[in-house]
Parts: C-alpha cells; structure tokens; sequence
C-alpha cells in the first residue's frame, strides 16, 4: 500500500488510538441476530503451531453474507443469505468435515447475549463468560475440548464507527485437540458489520459487493509469550485496501504497524479445486517484510506452506506454514496458521 493510501485508510479506519492499549471499549460480542443494520458477525478462534499431525485448530463462522467476493460462498445459501452461517472448524486431519452452513433460525442456538453459539446442535459451541478483568470461553467440537483465558492484549483490524468493528484478543488456549494436550497462545476474535445485505434480502450481483477478491491473514507464535498478526486484503495480492502487522504480548498490548510487504515468491504446483468447482491459485512460499515507524526494517519471514489446506474460509482455504527469519533483532521460527482466498 503506497503512503498515501495508507493515510486515507488511517482517516477511515479509526484504530490508531485504539491499538497499543489495552481493551476496554465497550463491543458487546453478540451475534445481532435480526439486527437491520448488522447484516453479517464473524466469530473465531485460531490457534497455531500445534504438534503433527493436527499441526493448528482454527474456528472461522461468519453469521450471515458479509457481501465481499471473498468472504461470500452463495453456494451455500440454506434459506436466505441473512440467515445462512458459514463455519469452517477443525485442523490439518479435519477434511471436508470442517466446513459446514445452516440456517440460522432452524439449525443453530445463538443466544442473544453470546453466551451459547451452537452450531447445527452440537457440531461446534462457543460458550462465553465475562467476568472482571477476564472473558472465557468454552469451545467444544468432535474431538476438541478448550478453555480459552482472553485477556485485554487487542489487535483492532477495524473501527469504522457503526459500519464495521474487527478485534482479536490475545488468549491463553488449554485442553485437548485430538490427541494433544493444548497449553499455549491462541486469538479469540470477533467483528460485525453492515454490507449490502443490510439493504437486500436477496442475492446481490458482484458489482454490488465490496472489492475484496484476495485475503490472507496470519497467525504466529513468536514464543510462549508473544504473537504476531498479519494481513492483506483487496482486489488482488499486491495491490491492497488494507494491511497492517499487529505484536502483541502477555501483559503488552503491543503495536500495529502500517508498512507491510508480502510477496508471493512460488505458487503451489497445482491450484486448488473448491466444492463448488472453482480453482484457485495458491501460494508455496512467501515473504513478509515489516517497517517500524521510522522505516526500518523490524520483521523479515520466510514462509512455506504445509499444504494441509482445507476448504470454508470464507470462499476459499485455511492451513498452516511454517516460517523462520527474524523479529525485534533475534531470530524466529516455527509453524503458523494461515488463511488464504484469492477468487
């Protein structure tokens, strides 16, 4: 994103004053069921870096059509696009088994005030507590079994007053996934927003929609106190509407950083084939370069897809890489969680 747009994003996107503390605004993380205006609320859990063979365990459930090419998977419609939810939950041995859609009103038990999000009775739950200083939440599947500790340590993707909120909130993840005892880092995240669902009952053409047509977001461990967030979004991998890299740590809330490079070194042999018969152009390995405010270089990676890539992200895939380079002056490496849509 050249400097320019990343000044007319910073006067849109209101985040500034909101990363970099701790989080106390006040978002109530309610699905808006019926809302006229919230046309779509996202939930997730993504946790990375775990043990082969699992090797990540991610829930992405988007709560209605957000109305952006992307995130928009119309196959799938069950009744109407505000009804429909979209979820993909699982790891590296889930399959196909991890995506789903329902209908919300017939399949799904969303208590107004968030704290039950079932999901085609007992396909997946997300149980939330709020307490002092403290949010819990309980997520169960087939298989997994995890207390999730949020703290306040929050990324703002997105703060554009009554159109559209985006967090991510630092968690403390136990349990069990499969076969693994889980105790590390993971996020706890939530969004909602309006689109042109807010408006339309009915499906929209693509003109209609918001030019979001290429998406990755990243999570790494950088040890087993600290995580870095990155993401791209726009009309296609390299020319971007939206970037930005977020650290983060027990007990700091750390920063966002605007200047943010990705770059696409090798495509995976083959593409991808989704469900619906569309094929998509994946990555093999990539690079991402992060500048401090001053332009120096604070984060350098290189990255590898584990090729553990499984359908339902929004309209296209999410899996794991694994990266090695350096952050803040030392070196990094591990396995990490991606999300990954080109359409």
């Amino acid at each position: 994103m050249r400097p320019a747009t990343r000044r007319l994003s910073a006067l849109v996107n209101r985040t500034d004053a909101r990363n970099g503390v701790p989080f106390t605004a006040p978002l109530a993380m309610t699905p808006r069921v019926g809302e006229r205006w919230a046309s779509w609320v996202h939930y997730g859990v993504m946790i990375p870096g775990l043990a082969d063979p699992e090797r990540w365990f991610g829930v992405m459930a988007i709560l209605g059509t957000a109305g952006a090419p992307c995130f928009d998977n119309d196959p799938w419609i069950r009744t109407t696009p505000r009804d429909t939810a979209y979820v993909v939950a699982g790891t590296a041995t889930t399959g196909s088994a991890a995506f789903r859609a329902y209908s919300m009103d017939g399949e799904c038990d969303l208590r107004a005030d968030g704290s039950r999000l079932a999901f085609g009775g007992d396909d997946l739950v997300l149980a939330q507590e709020e307490g002092p200083g403290l949010r819990r939440v309980h997520v169960t599947r087939d298989g997994v079994d995890l207390e999730l500790e949020v703290g306040r340590e929050v990324a703002w993707f997105s703060h554009v007053p009554g159109v559209y909120d985006h967090v991510s909130l630092l968690a403390r993840v136990r349990g069990r996934v499969g076969g693994l005892d889980v105790d590390t880092l993971g996020t706890w995240e939530y969004a909602w927003g309006a689109g042109p669902y807010s408006i339309a009952r009915k499906g929209v053409p693509a003109w209609a929609k918001a030019p979001l047509k290429a998406f990755t977001y990243q999570v790494l461990n950088l040890d087993a106190g600290r995580q870095l967030l990155l993401t791209v979004a726009g009309p296609r991998f390299g020319t971007h509407l939206h970037e930005g890299a977020w650290e983060r740590g027990v007990g700091d809330p750390g920063r966002m950083l605007r200047d943010v490079a990705l770059t696409i070194s090798e495509d995976r042999a083959a593409p991808l084939v989704t469900p619906d018969g569309r094929t998509m152009r994946m990555p093999a390995r990539w690079r991402w370069t992060v500048r401090d405010d001053g332009g120096a270089v604070r984060t350098a990676l290189a990255c590898t897809a584990g090729d553990d890539w499984t359908y339902g992200l929004g309209a296209g895939w999410v899996g794991s890489f694994t990266f090695a380079g350096t952050h803040a002056g030392r070196e990094v490496g591990g396995r990490a969680y991606v999300e990954w849509v080109e359409v």
